[in-house]
């Protein structure tokens, strides 16, 4: 890597696809020269060219991905315990919090997790797994939330996540000690990644948005 001032006296424009822009600095689109890099950070020139404004939680939201290869370090407890007191903040039906999150470290739990959500091992190569659980005759949604508001608060701090709905519940509930009359929402694997997915494709606004009836199309550019 070349000092500032090196890089500054020589600076060109570069061009990138939006969805690499965005992963490199989700807060612009458009119009970018890049100055320097330095922690994965990157400092840049921006044009002139008008653009929508981004903050730091729609940045969040942007730059998830379902990540499916990570690497062996274990997270800081101080990280750690902001991605949990992000998901007890979450809101519930009723504030009921009718829910448990299983923190899973231990490499042979993890593994026997992995083995019972239809074997997929990758998952034990993080070193969390991530498992919501609601109490008896509490509905999903709520878990829902909680498990999407630590997956946020992990992506902002710079770890990969992974909803995990395929399962033998059954077998989770064995191995996790879960009494069977309780749910389970859903796990995710914690961890840096091991791999950068590109963004996955989104259906366009007007197939999805409705205008105060079913079947009416609203559609909307940014």
């Amino acid at each position: 890597m070349l000092p500032v001032e090196e890089i500054t006296s020589s600076l060109r424009r570069v061009s990138l696809r939006t969805d690499m822009l965005i992963q490199l600095f989700p807060n612009r689109r458009r119009g970018f020269d890049v100055v320097a890099e330095a922690k994965g950070r990157c400092l840049i020139a921006v044009s002139n060219e008008e653009d929508e404004p981004m903050n730091e939680t729609l940045e969040t939201m942007w730059k998830r991905r379902s990540v499916r290869k990570y690497k062996t370090d274990a997270i800081p407890e101080e990280h750690l315990s902001l991605i949990l007191e992000a998901a007890r903040r979450a809101p519930t039906g009723a504030n009921r919090q009718s829910w448990r999150m299983i923190v899973v470290r231990d490499p042979d739990v993890q593994r026997k997790t992995a083995e019972a959500c239809s074997n997929q091992m990758w998952m034990a190569d993080a070193p969390v797994i991530l498992c919501l659980v609601t109490l008896p005759d509490e509905r999903r949604v709520s878990g829902t939330i909680v498990l999407d508001h630590a997956i946020l608060a992990a992506t902002s701090l710079g770890y990969g996540t992974c909803w995990i709905g395929s399962f033998d519940a059954d077998k989770v509930k064995e191995v996790l000690g879960i009494p069977n009359d309780h749910g389970i929402v859903c796990l995710t694997p914690l961890g840096l990644a091991a791999e950068q997915p590109d963004p996955r494709p989104r259906k366009p606004p007007a197939e999805l948005f409705m205008a105060d009836h079913f079947g009416s199309e609203l559609d909307y550019s940014l």
